[in-house]
């Protein structure tokens, strides 16, 4: 996922969307999905991120989800232009701090999605139903630096012949201040990685609405 966060507490990403193969064929090229992120988070407030996602997506021609959030609501926008609507599909919703989860591979979501999803409600949805926030962060960490208990090409932290993880975002937003840390590791040519880095970027909340 490509995440872009706003110093108004605008969190935005979006996620290729990767339907099975004989549905892959013959997808028109079109503006890239980065696009829709990027118009997103140039705004100050939800509704105007969301009405500039719906006009950045308009030359956007293959399958995205794009998730937007202000810590208060969360929306999560779906495009798929070979299954029933050339229209972007719009999900928006008070957030009531139960975890969500969205998944993506270049293998095909649909190979992915369930059991990450088993693997995150069994795991990172449990520790929120205890009531343990430090909990239920660990175990959300777990799920995204971990292939246990799930396969390698299917864990979130994957790693197959052709492709494998090497960063990975993370994104905090109170009334105060959002945090963005960014996880990030070189491959070598051998195949092997170097231990992971962080960049970590804390901007104070401007004039956010009340």
């Amino acid at each position: 996922a490509l995440p872009i966060l706003n110093d108004r507490g605008i969190a935005a990403a979006v996620l290729n969307g990767n339907p099975p193969a004989e549905r892959r064929r013959g997808l028109p090229g079109g503006a890239s999905r980065g696009v829709i992120v990027e118009a997103a988070a140039a705004e100050a407030t939800l509704d105007a991120a969301l009405d500039a996602l719906s006009l950045a997506a308009e030359p956007v021609r293959r399958p995205f989800r794009a998730f937007l959030t202000d810590g208060r609501d969360v929306v999560v926008a779906a495009f798929d232009p070979g299954h029933r609507s050339e229209a972007v599909v719009i999900d928006r919703r008070d957030w009531d701090g139960r975890p969500m989860m969205l998944g993506s591979s270049g293998i095909g979501d649909h190979l992915v999605e369930g059991p990450r999803r088993a693997h995150f409600e069994q795991s990172v949805v449990v520790e929120r139903d205890e009531g343990d926030d430090s909990r239920l962060v660990a175990a959300q960490s777990r799920v995204h630096d971990s292939t246990i208990p799930l396969r390698d090409h299917i864990a979130v932290r994957m790693s197959r012949p052709e492709a494998r993880t090497v960063s990975r975002s993370v994104i905090e937003i109170d009334r105060m201040a959002a945090v963005a840390r960014f996880h990030h590791e070189d491959l070598e040519e051998d195949g092997s990685s170097t231990p992971s880095s962080m960049t970590t970027i804390a901007l104070p909340l401007a004039g956010r609405p009340a």
